[in-house]
């Protein structure tokens, strides 16, 4: 079976949970079939992949394409173009987008993974919603099936696109060989108190303003800290933090070891 996996994804963001899922299930899925051949589009440098994942490096002109307009009207099609004129035969190969792209002109089967429907819910935290809702919307009318991660984003998926159930699978995440129990003795880091645990970026949508606020008017903060790994505060994060008087409970670690 040949697939070709849109590597947008990788241009899109240098980390995060949606590039995590395929750096993990990709060379897992080569171990499980050795005949599977995956051909990744990368748009900008490659990337340390399994020796059995060939990437090929296509220009992004969506970069290029301004205003937001322009890019929305033509990027789909230039895109279309250069995929087309790179991957000559495509009547028996899968097409699968990482991030909400589909081709017009492709023989083969079209599949797109879906995360969440966090810009349908929350349109306004987001600068450029509109765009990625109307990249969403074309992508699902024009893909052979869907591959949702959880229940949820499934019942999202049809409430908000009016998509057939029976095009639609569930997918659900597990986590990387690196997650596994370790001995006490070899942990380096420890917290000798109670604690709440916040890991990750601190964006609008992710509710690290709401979870400070609540918990600085939580009766047991005195006595539980909150602990938050991710980067250094900003000027506003740190101000917030001084205005309602939590700076002493709570810790940021920008790396555990």
């Amino acid at each position: 079976m040949d697939v070709i996996l849109d590597g947008y994804i990788y241009y899109a963001q240098k980390v995060g949970g949606i590039s995590r899922i395929f750096n993990e299930v990709l060379p897992i899925m080569c171990e499980l079939d050795p005949v599977i051949s995956f051909k990744v589009l990368m748009y900008g440098r490659k990337r340390d992949f399994n020796e059995q994942i060939e990437q090929i490096i296509i220009p992004n002109l969506e970069k290029h394409l301004r205003p937001q307009k322009l890019r929305r009207v033509f990027s789909p099609i230039l895109n279309n173009l250069l995929i087309n004129q790179t991957i000559k035969q495509t009547k028996n190969i899968i097409f699968h987008s990482t991030y909400y792209r589909s081709l017009g002109s492709w023989q083969g089967k079209q599949i797109c993974s879906v995360y969440d429907l966090i810009y349908e819910k929350y349109p306004n935290m987001f600068f450029d919603s509109s765009e990625v809702i109307h990249r969403k919307s074309q992508t699902f009318k024009q893909v052979d099936h869907l591959i949702c991660i959880s229940k949820t984003t499934k019942e999202d998926l049809i409430y908000y696109y009016n998509i057939p159930e029976e095009k639609i699978s569930i997918n659900l995440l597990s986590c990387g060989k690196q997650f596994k129990p370790t001995e006490s003795a070899l942990i380096n880091f420890r917290v000798p108190f109670p604690f709440i645990l916040y890991v990750g970026g601190r964006s609008t949508y992710k509710g690290f303003t709401d979870l400070v606020n609540a918990y600085s008017q939580w009766g047991l903060r005195y006595d539980v800290n909150l602990v938050v790994v991710g980067s250094k505060w900003t000027k506003q994060e740190a101000e917030l933090l001084s205005s309602i008087g939590v700076e002493d409970h709570i810790l940021l670690f920008d790396k555990i070891n």
